[in-house]
């Protein structure tokens, strides 16, 4: 027992050594090919732009070695769609970070995690119900990156200092919401993302909105589930944000749990738990509000 002990240790010391080993001659190289990077910048931005499944452009970059794994930083970056030409997105900085075990493992550069920081993101919401992302139907949205060889593999996006723009049919402004971050989570099965909304002062304090979508289906049952919490949310505001007979209601707060099921066609279910007070309508009642709804 004690000689298979030894020889289990020796194996794992082997294995850990040469994994280090490898760690210090692609961080050499790494070195090595920085004061070389502009030489292959249109290199890169080809690499970079198959990978993620969008034509990326740059003004400039830079490139370093992360606790993560390498990384190749790219500013006053443009990521464009590549079947219809559109810009997706504009940013001050998008950092693409490379897989640290295709490279030890597979000799592959394959993008695992795409940081996207100071950009903005327009929501329009359509007459018909429907909402358009960046001038995409919602449902659509993850097949707008699908074309590059990577085909929507293990991948993380993280937005930083995200600007939300939403408009409703007849809005010459949008209303602006701010997200410090917003996580999305890919591979061949489901899209997933998580972010944290802060709201203007007319709102309330902030949202936590979850959302999930199965890839495994057929693209005309395709759907996303979103969760939104909302604490602390002031009514009136709502009301005139959301409401078609607005200004009616004019006081409350407290908390919403809502769950929706969007389609391309819009919110196909939904339910909201609520537990609000002071609700307070023109009629000059005051009254809490504890509960349950569901559309579907």
């Amino acid at each position: 027992m004690r000689n298979f002990l030894k020889s289990v240790f020796k194996f794992l010391a082997y294995a850990v050594a040469t994994l280090l080993i490898l760690l210090a001659v692609l961080v050499g190289l790494f070195r090595l090919f920085l004061p070389r990077l502009p030489e292959y910048q249109e290199d890169i931005k080809a690499w970079a732009s198959d990978a993620i499944g969008m034509r990326v452009e740059f003004s400039g970059m830079n490139a370093r070695w992360s606790l993560t794994g390498p990384e190749l930083e790219f500013y006053q970056a443009e990521l464009i769609r590549p079947d219809n030409q559109k810009r997706a997105i504009a940013a001050q900085q998008v950092s693409i970070g490379i897989s640290v075990n295709a490279l030890l493992f597979e000799q592959e550069l394959r993008v695992d995690r795409v940081v996207i920081r100071e950009t903005s993101v327009e929501v329009r919401q359509l007459a018909g119900g429907g909402l358009w992302v960046q001038g995409t139907p919602i449902g659509d949205v993850p097949r707008a990156h699908e074309s590059g060889p990577q085909r929507l593999g293990d991948m993380e996006i993280i937005g930083e200092d995200i600007e939300l723009r939403f408009l409703q049919p007849g809005d010459e402004r949008p209303h602006f919401f701010v997200m410090p971050r917003a996580l999305i989570s890919m591979d061949k099965r489901r899209v997933a993302f998580d972010a944290n909304v802060r709201l203007p002062g007319n709102l309330g304090r902030s949202l936590d909105v979850s959302g999930l979508q199965l890839r495994d289906v057929s693209l005309e049952d395709r759907h996303w589930d979103v969760n939104v919490e909302a604490d602390d949310i002031l009514l009136a505001g709502w009301s005139e944000l959301l409401s078609a007979d607005r200004g009616r209601l004019l006081a409350g707060e407290g908390d919403v749990d809502l769950s929706l099921a969007l389609s391309r066609n819009g919110v196909s279910a939904a339910t909201a738990e609520f537990d609000l007070g002071d609700v307070q309508f023109t009629t000059g009642e005051v009254f809490d509000l504890e509960g349950r709804a569901e559309l579907d």
